[in-house]
């Protein structure tokens, strides 16, 4: 916080203006009326944002303590989850096992990245195929989400979280967990995976 310019030497509340830039510059929530009432004052709503700083910036350092924070902090890195759903459900389901989940580092962007992790996924089935045969003998979509790590690590305070982060490999799972958007998707309809499997 800045000095007070009467020249007290107090400090001041910075300006609602000025954290909520902060704020954005974290991806943290800002503060609506909804969370104060509709008669809170622009002080009480930065108060309150200030607040969330604070606790974000305290789970912060809590965070870092473990080795795991570290790892995922790096830019560029990104969480990614394998899934299919039968034409006729509405429910994915993860598929590959161990092959369908990671971590991993790259230069592209989110939706170049997508591209590439379900092309390798598709090219693990062709290599494997009899251990995924329902996928072509029932009408399957498949599809990645990937999301880049270090954008979202403004939202861990708000996640449900344990109380140590979980295995960075199942990383997807827990964004996906706490209702945290996908930065990129890329689908395969059911002609498009048998054809890739099998021509």
């Amino acid at each position: 916080m800045r000095e007070n310019p009467t020249g007290s030497g107090l400090r001041r509340l910075p300006q609602l203006h000025e954290l909520e830039q902060i704020a954005e510059s974290l991806n943290l929530p800002g503060v609506g009326q909804a969370d104060l009432g509709d008669d809170a004052t622009a002080l009480e709503r930065a108060a309150v944002l200030l607040a969330h700083i604070a606790a974000w910036a305290a789970d912060g350092a809590q965070t870092a303590k473990h080795g795991i924070a570290d790892y995922l902090l790096q830019s560029g890195r990104y969480a990614y989850r394998v899934e299919a759903v039968e034409d006729d459900s509405r429910r994915w389901q993860d598929i590959g096992g161990k092959d369908g989940y990671g971590i991993q580092e790259s230069a592209d962007g989110p939706e170049a990245f997508a591209v590439a992790v379900l092309l390798r996924f598709l090219g693990h089935l062709r290599a494997h195929r009899d251990d995924y045969e329902y996928l072509y003998d029932e009408d399957v979509h498949v599809r990645v989400s990937v999301w880049d790590v270090h954008s979202v690590a403004g939202s861990w305070p708000s996640m449900r979280t344990p109380k140590d982060l979980p295995d960075p490999a199942k990383f997807a799972f827990h964004l996906a967990a706490n209702k945290i958007s996908p930065h990129a998707r890329e689908l395969r309809t059911p002609r498009q995976v048998r054809r890739h499997i099998f021509d």
